[in-house]
Order: C-alpha cells, then sequence, then structure tokens
C-alpha cells in the first residue's frame, strides 16, 4: 500500500499541473502514507497484548489511551461479540487488555472508561452510563 502511495505521488510530480495542485494532492497522499503506518503500528501492538489465537480485522479507535478493535468473524461468538479493546492503565502503569467481547462500539468505549477509570468491570456503570445516554441494546 506504501508504494502505491509512493508512486502515486511520483505520478503527481511529473504531471503538469499546478504547483498548489501538486503541493494539495502530496500533502494528502502523506497523510495517508502516514495513516497506513500508524493502522500497521498499531496493529503489531495490539497483537502484543493479546492472545494470539486472535485475529484482529479493523482497528476501530486509537488513541493514546485506547485501542478499540473488531475481530474476524471466524466463529458464531466472534460475529456476535466482535469488538475488544485495550487501554494505557494509570494504576499498573501499564497497556492492559480489556476483560470482555463486547457487540457493538458504544459498548465497548463505555466498558473502557469502566475499566479505566473505576478499576473494575462488570459493575452497572455501563448499564447506567446507556440509560443516560439512551443507547438501546
Amino acid at each position: 500500500m506504501i508504494r502505491q502511495l509512493k508512486s502515486a505521488k511520483e505520478l503527481v510530480q511529473s504531471s503538469d499541473w499546478s504547483e498548489n495542485k501538486k503541493l494539495l494532492i502530496n500533502n494528502a497522499i502523506d497523510r495517508a502514507i502516514d495513516n497506513v503506518v500508524k493502522v500497521n503500528t498499531d496493529g503489531d501492538f495490539i497483537k502484543s497484548l493479546i492472545d494470539k489465537s486472535i485475529c484482529i480485522d479493523k482497528i476501530i479507535l486509537s488513541t493514546d489511551d485506547v485501542k478499540i478493535f473488531t475481530v474476524v468473524n471466524d466463529s458464531e461468538w466472534n460475529a456476535k461479540w466482535p469488538y475488544r479493546f485495550v487501554y494505557f492503565s494509570k494504576y499498573d502503569n501499564e497497556w492492559v487488555s480489556g476483560h470482555e467481547q463486547y457487540a457493538n462500539l458504544e459498548d465497548a468505549f463505555l466498558a473502557f472508561l469502566e475499566q479505566k477509570h473505576l478499576q473494575t468491570f462488570n459493575s452497572s456503570f455501563v448499564v447506567f452510563a446507556k440509560r443516560m445516554l439512551r443507547i438501546k441494546d
């Protein structure tokens, strides 16, 4: 992918477009290259923290605090509960894998908030927050 983006950049440079157009397109290509590198780096990082038998499908959210991802739907369980996360625990001062699997992004993010700030899981926080935000199951 990166090789294709770099060849697209060379193609833009050799075109007869104005310098402003070339600069604009090259900046977009540079951002795309940075994004591909970040996704690859995040994927390798997540794989180092989770069970080796789990295959990551997509990284949905990647911040300094949390990385939420989906897994490949290779079983009925993974199809029903595809969302997982890893987060940085300020108490342990290290990255930690979330304890459960989730059906949607909202549940995974709320569970991350619960585990990060309350240092617990399976409390009533997620249920309470979903009711307050009017998120239906």
